[in-house]
């Protein structure tokens, strides 16, 4: 249109120049609506937008760096769900429990990852919770009942840092405790039931509110005593 207006002084430029720009903004406000998609994940709208800008106006340089921008997130959302399958094959879960904002948005849209996720962050929330539960009782002065806490969920989550982290410091201040609780265990898992008892019993004494070493009495005791004679019926 410039170089018609030099070389043309008759030619009106007013019509074309409005359909040009009117072509600019439509482009450019396709370009927003594609942005908006991709903050909500609505890829079929990214691409349905993308198209439509190209078609008005194929060479507009936002939508080139609008299309390197989506590629270089989803190269990135790509790595961030590759990690997130990797730390749950290494059942690394409290890792995840620390990145889950990132982790969040990246699986925002996806059924399978979404649900690996929740099930990932429930299972963290389970051991947060005692975790919790045991430091509350450290500063009670109960570190025996911390450690016994912490101990009973690592039977189901042996692999996290936090428990086994608290576990270990804690062992330091129980130590006949602890010892006792082992033994039997040991003992127990051996079946020598006589020993066993004797040693759920010193772990009693040690600790007069430990339910580890109440539960491991009535086991073995249900094992060593007779079962009670069903009482004779009245004659008729």
């Amino acid at each position: 249109m410039e170089s018609l207006r030099k070389t043309a002084k008759d030619f009106d430029y007013s019509k074309p120049r409005a359909a040009v720009e009117t072509a600019r903004s439509a482009s450019g406000l396709h370009i927003q609506k594609a942005r908006s998609a991709a903050i909500s994940k609505d890829d079929k709208g990214v691409s349905e937008n993308i198209a439509a800008a190209a078609l008005i106006w194929p060479t507009n340089p936002d939508l080139k760096a609008f299309s390197t921008q989506v590629a270089a997130y989803g190269d990135m959302n790509s790595r961030v769900l590759s990690d997130l399958d990797t730390l749950i094959a290494q059942k690394n879960y409290r890792e995840i429990y620390r990145e889950q904002t990132k982790y969040a948005g990246a699986v925002l849209g996806k059924p399978e990852y979404e649900a690996k996720l929740k099930s990932t962050l429930e299972e963290v929330g389970k051991v947060e919770k005692v975790v919790l539960i045991a430091d509350q009782m450290v500063k009670a002065g109960d570190s025996a009942g911390a450690w016994e806490a912490l101990e009973e969920i690592a039977q189901t989550f042996p692999d996290d840092n936090e428990v086994n982290r608290r576990r270990a410091e804690l062992s330091r201040k129980n130590p006949e405790f602890i010892h006792a609780i082992t033994e039997a265990r040991r003992h127990e898992e051996n079946a020598r039931p006589g020993i066993s008892l004797s040693w759920f019993l010193r772990a009693r004494r040690a600790y007069p509110q430990s339910l580890l070493a109440k539960q491991g009495i009535d086991r073995i005791a249900d094992k060593i005593l007779p079962e009670k004679a069903p009482a004779t019926p009245p004659p008729p």
